[in-house]
């Protein structure tokens, strides 16, 4: 190879640890498990296969507290869709993980009784064999007894693994896929807590990602699609926030009249594309709690929609669609989309009711300004969107065909799905 970097010295201050991240599960004191993130992980052998798992950890925590005490520890690789995890357990600690409504499950080791996370497809069970001071830095030399991988991918031996189908997370600084930045430390600690905001002036900006597709292992890709409410007064942290998270098209379903009140708070931000898609069903009331799955349907049936879809489909980064709470025609255009990829109709409902906890204040204003209103037309309720579905499926059949009816055909819903699927 004739390429010949020309390099310049930096000091000694740059650390760039090209690594895999990996949670590692500790029995605390009581016996119940603890998780925490850890990126300083490195392997070694004494001799031919007989292999350590390297992990050095600073200063003082409960996993090294764990570690050292108990000699036991499981490694578990992180993939991508377990980043919500790996924030997660970076700023809390495992057992308040119910309450918080965090979903995860865990079992135990089959050689060494530690706690495994079963969300993770390469598992090391370890005993400690060493360990090593230099400051307040410990090194772990860590025997491994058991190796645990994903039963449907095959491997024959080290040289055989394809990291591709494992879909690890390198840490160097910010998190990346292989040969793709994801985001910064931080980024992803709200995603699978769709209770919060991932924007710190609205109440209801959600990630897409996270969701499976039915009958699979794929779970839809973050960073694709963002469901939110109109951003009106973006802080220069959540434009950032968007920006780097590469979120470069703006879709607002509002009709003029909503954005002559609230202009739109990225319409005229450098790096966004901005369109409005008016879709007028939605943004009034409908008349009674019966009427709303058919205000759903016909918020579906917009020529606004078929606009918006192929939006998407054509975006060369990530998008962020909203309406005015980020619940009816959001949240009608989510489930289409959700639907189209594959998940389940219980993930779809579960997606739109969020937003039940997540505008609970902006009801909360509702029923205080207008008590004359029937509150149960405002907030979600799940017959609501599964009543939606029904009435696609007794109009079209399928998802499918109703994007045909629409003007989307087979080319442009493959985009769609490629959008929220494809690595």
């Amino acid at each position: 190879m004739n390429k010949k970097i020309k390099r310049k010295s930096v000091g000694t201050g740059f650390s760039m640890c090209v690594q895999p991240a990996f949670i590692i599960g500790t029995n605390n004191e009581d016996g119940t498990p603890n998780f925490a993130p850890i990126t300083w992980v490195s392997a070694t052998c004494e001799k031919g296969s007989d292999y350590f798992i390297v992990i050095s950890m600073f200063g003082t925590k409960n996993t090294k507290t764990n570690v050292y005490r108990d000699k036991r520890l499981s490694v578990n690789l992180v993939s991508t869709d377990m980043l919500p995890l790996m924030d997660y357990f970076g700023t809390h600690h495992a057992k308040v993980a119910e309450e918080d409504d965090i979903e995860y499950s865990f079992s135990r080791g089959e050689v060494v009784d530690v706690p495994t996370l079963d969300a993770s497809s390469w598992v090391y069970e370890c005993e400690v064999e060493k360990s090593v001071e230099i400051g307040e830095s410990t090194t772990f030399f860590c025997r491994i007894k058991n190796i645990q991988m994903d039963e449907k991918i095959e491997c024959k031996d080290t040289f055989d693994v394809n990291l591709v189908k494992f879909d690890p997370v390198i840490y160097s600084g910010n998190y990346h896929s292989l040969g793709k930045r994801l985001g910064e430390i931080g980024d992803y600690a709200n995603r699978d807590n769709k209770r919060k905001s991932m924007l710190e002036t609205t109440l209801n900006t959600r990630d897409l990602g996270g969701y499976r597709v039915e009958g699979t292992e794929t779970f839809t890709k973050y960073n694709r699609l963002i469901r939110s409410d109109a951003p009106t007064m973006p802080s220069e942290r959540d434009i950032d926030f968007l920006r780097r998270i590469g979120i470069t098209t703006i879709i607002d379903t509002r009709i003029d009249e909503e954005i002559e009140r609230k202009a739109h708070g990225l319409s005229t931000v450098q790096g966004f594309d901005y369109y409005n898609f008016p879709i007028t069903e939605g943004s009034g009331l409908p008349e009674s709690v019966e009427a709303v799955p058919n205000s759903y349907f016909a918020c579906a049936h917009d020529p606004s929609v078929t606009k918006i879809f192929r939006t998407i489909a054509e975006s060369d980064g990530g998008v962020m669609y909203n309406c005015s709470a980020g619940k009816d025609r959001t949240g009608v255009n989510s489930a289409l989309i959700l639907w189209l990829c594959g998940v389940s109709k219980d993930d779809i409902v579960r997606d739109y009711m969020y937003t039940k906890e997540n505008n609970a204040s902006r009801f909360g204003r509702i029923r205080e300004n207008f008590p004359d209103i029937d509150i149960n037309i405002v907030i979600p309720h799940e017959e609501y969107m599964y009543g939606f579905i029904e009435l696609m499926e007794k109009a079209h059949g399928t998802i499918e065909a109703f994007f045909e009816s629409i003007g989307i055909d087979a080319d442009i819903q493959k985009k769609l799905r490629s959008k929220l699927l494809d690595a």
